[in-house]
């Protein structure tokens, strides 16, 4: 070999390198190949099943819709709302509920005695489960499983149960304001049973509004017997000692009915949340079964394996041969 600068990797000549050590390179390239072969049959085959959902817009029933379009039910949710949908799905009491009903730690053979159990049972749920928001906005819900049916049905339960632990989340949050607003109808309500109930006695008492008034006044002028005449005298005395009474009593009832219509519009609203039922979603397209292996795709794992294995033991050759010329310069 010529006389080279010890300090310049650039002075080997590569492919005479490459020659020289082509024996150790064809056996690392056969022993990487034939055992990343072997660790590639060994892993578990696994299959693929997705639900693919947008979320809705609004989160409870809308009573007033016209008011609030952009709230209605059949409106499809934003950015926002498909991050709160991943969140949900990647919450603990979903994966605790999908782990309990499929006993995922057998199926991922955590063991029982093991200290690290309920971490590893979660790391390896990471791996096979997620929900990821697409460039298009929808929610992609993933499931990987060696049982291709446990896929398709742990997929589809994880759909619907973004539905019910979202609608338990809401329940828990309205009943509070479905109290309030219930004990503000009950009082309003009262308010108006006591008016009403004012207003009947006046009216017995033969208090009238204006128009009745009038007419009292009219019957008293063409009234000829003196006892007649006398009876009305009284109810006029009476209609102006409690008249406006009743019309304070009447612009009460008024305003009183204005607000108990508004309460009951609130109180329906909270009525609705605290006992909701509610799909939060457009379901795209649910899970299925399939019917061909999503990983492990051996043929990436082989040839990743070798040209790695490759490339170390070249730089390894290479290495060698610089030591060895600088120890010879």
């Amino acid at each position: 070999m010529s006389e080279q600068n010890p300090h310049n990797f650039e002075s080997f000549d590569l492919i005479s390198v490459i020659w020289k050590w082509k024996v150790h390179l064809m056996i690392v390239f056969v022993l990487a190949a034939v055992i990343s072969s072997i660790v590639s049959l060994t892993m578990k085959e696994e299959y693929l099943s997705s639900v693919t959902i947008y979320p809705a817009k609004s989160n409870t029933i809308n009573f007033d819709v016209r008011s609030h379009p952009s709230q209605s039910s059949t409106q499809f949710g934003e950015e926002e709302e498909s991050e709160q949908a991943i969140q949900i799905l990647g919450s603990a009491e979903i994966r605790s509920r999908i782990i309990e009903k499929y006993s995922l730690d057998s199926v991922y053979e955590i063991k029982e005695s093991s200290p690290t159990r309920m971490n590893d049972l979660f790391e390896k749920y990471k791996r096979h489960v997620s929900a990821e928001r697409t460039r298009f906005g929808s929610v992609l819900i993933k499931v990987y499983d060696e049982d291709p049916n446990r896929a398709k049905n742990m997929a589809n339960d994880l759909s619907m149960l973004l539905d019910s632990t979202k609608n338990r989340m809401i329940r828990d949050r309205a009943r509070y304001e479905y109290e309030i607003t219930k004990n503000k109808k009950e009082a309003v309500e009262k308010e108006v049973e006591l008016i009403v109930d004012t207003l009947k006695v006046l009216n017995e008492m033969g208090v009238g509004s204006g128009q009745i008034r009038a007419s009292l006044m009219e019957a008293l002028a063409n009234a000829t017997d003196k006892i007649t005449r006398e009876e009305i005298r009284k109810k006029i005395a009476m209609n102006d000692r409690f008249g406006s009474t009743l019309a304070s009593f009447s612009h009460e009832l008024k305003l009183k009915h204005q607000r108990l219509a508004d309460v009951e519009e609130v109180f329906e609203q909270a009525e609705a949340n605290a006992n909701l039922n509610y799909t939060h979603k457009f379901v795209v397209e649910e899970a299925y079964a399939s019917d061909r292996k999503a990983r492990p795709v051996r043929w990436i794992i082989v040839s990743v394996s070798t040209l790695v294995s490759i490339v170390l033991g070249l730089i390894l050759i290479l290495l060698f041969e610089k030591i060895k010329t600088i120890r010879q310069s």
